[in-house]
């Protein structure tokens, strides 16, 4: 009988905008002078790969030489190659400072654009006041439906209490008094957790998940 009417919360998930745009382009930013450190990188990678293909085989061409000019022309170009070598490391280094410099201009960037938009996102949809509405039509409606049914049943008992004077009827039926009682007369309730709703249900929905244990009942 009682059902959630989600015809606006479904339209309002589907017609949501893009909830973080401007983190995103902050994002996108980032990641475009990041491509630029990327690329360097590679560059100078490529540069040092060629600079060690050339030290090894100025290695080789000085184990297989004899002629002392080459072995001193070959002897300073090795230098010159360790020497240029120690400076493309020297300039990686420098790369990872520059990478650590753009994440710490960007961080509080990033932050302060998703704090934004996710606080805006988080004022459209309030959840608590959502769950507390929607507790309160639980509990009116159980309420209202019972009180009719209370209401109802009420309006037998004067006729009833002449069969529960009586010790004979009620000795003649052992359940009449039972029946008839006034706890009786509310709906049944029984619930294996002692809550009809846990907080940790409620924030594990707020992740974006439903608990296991939480399962819709087959309608007869």
């Amino acid at each position: 009988m009682l059902k959630v009417v989600r015809t606006e919360l479904n339209k309002a998930i589907a017609n949501m905008e893009e909830v973080f745009s401007g983190t995103k382009e902050v994002i996108a930013k980032y990641q475009a002078e990041k491509s630029l450190l990327d690329e360097k990188e590679d560059h100078l990678n490529q540069y040092l790969r060629d600079l060690q293909n050339d030290h090894t085989a100025n290695v080789v061409s000085q184990q297989n030489t004899t002629d002392i000019s080459e072995v001193i022309y070959l002897q300073k170009q090795s230098k010159e190659l360790v020497n240029e070598s120690r400076i493309i490391e020297s300039l990686l280094e420098d790369l990872e400072g520059e990478r650590l410099q753009l994440k710490l201009r960007y961080a509080p960037l990033i932050q302060g654009a998703y704090e934004r938009e996710m606080a805006k996102a988080q004022r459209q949809f309030d959840v608590n006041d959502e769950v507390d509405n929607l507790l309160y039509q639980l509990v009116l409606g159980i309420s209202d439906y019972a009180h009719e049914v209370r209401k109802q049943h009420n309006a037998m008992i004067p006729i009833v209490e002449e069969f529960l004077d009586s010790g004979e009827v009620l000795e003649a039926n052992k359940r009449f008094n039972q029946v008839f009682s006034h706890e009786n007369g509310n709906l049944p309730y029984w619930q294996t957790n002692k809550t009809v709703l846990h907080r940790e249900d409620i924030r594990l929905a707020c992740g974006g998940n439903v608990p296991p244990e939480i399962r819709p009942k087959e309608v007869k």
